[in-house]
């Protein structure tokens, strides 16, 4: 049976060379940037631009407000700290590439580019089972929370439709092993917002 090439696939066999030839020009400063963007995101002025979120997101990011004590990572600090100092943070729900991907260790260089922009991909985008779980997940989470790919919410408002609507965590938002820090993050942004 013929199947279409893909882009993606075609541009690999086309320019073998030319990928390789970037991805020793271009990748070493793309890991480098990479690299960089972890780094230096805590000294970022973001000037009021809501928090762009993937629709699976918001109930991590619970979890590591409860564990902000406990838990430090590159990843989750930056955006529990824009939690903690905007009590009116805004959140955009996206698709793709979002706040906490910027400092994923998973991202890496990639010439031809992904949903997670030009020159990068995420290793978990090479799992088509990852991409299959994170597409049900978000559609699950979606329904669950009453939101779509483009809705803005302040996070207060979040907390009391995830505390309703999300009580348990399942595969894909954190699990069983993180339900104890999600319902502490639960408590305390109930007490910070007064809910």
């Amino acid at each position: 049976m013929n199947h279409p090439i893909s882009r993606r696939i075609c541009m690999k066999g086309m320019g073998a060379g030319t990928a390789l030839v970037l991805s020793r020009t271009a990748g070493g400063i793309a890991a480098a940037q990479t690299q960089k963007l972890a780094i230096d995101r805590s000294n970022v002025v973001l000037g009021g631009r809501p928090m762009y979120l993937r629709a699976y997101h918001p109930p991590y990011l619970v979890t590591y407000y409860g564990a902000r004590n406990e838990r430090k990572t590159v990843k989750w600090d930056p955006l529990v700290a824009r939690l903690e100092n905007e009590p009116d943070l805004v959140i955009r729900i996206i698709e793709a590439y979002d706040d906490a991907c910027v400092g994923c260790t998973h991202l890496m260089p990639d010439p031809l580019g992904s949903v997670w922009g030009a020159g990068y991909t995420c290793s978990s985008a090479q799992n088509p089972d990852t991409v299959a779980s994170v597409t049900l997940t978000n559609r699950r989470i979606l329904g669950e929370l009453g939101l779509y790919f483009g809705s803005e919410i302040k996070f207060r408002d979040i907390v009391p439709l995830l505390e309703k609507n999300v009580p348990v965590l399942y595969d894909g938002i954190g699990g069983p092993d993180n339900q104890e820090m999600y319902e502490k993050g639960l408590r305390d942004l109930k007490a910070k917002y007064g809910l």
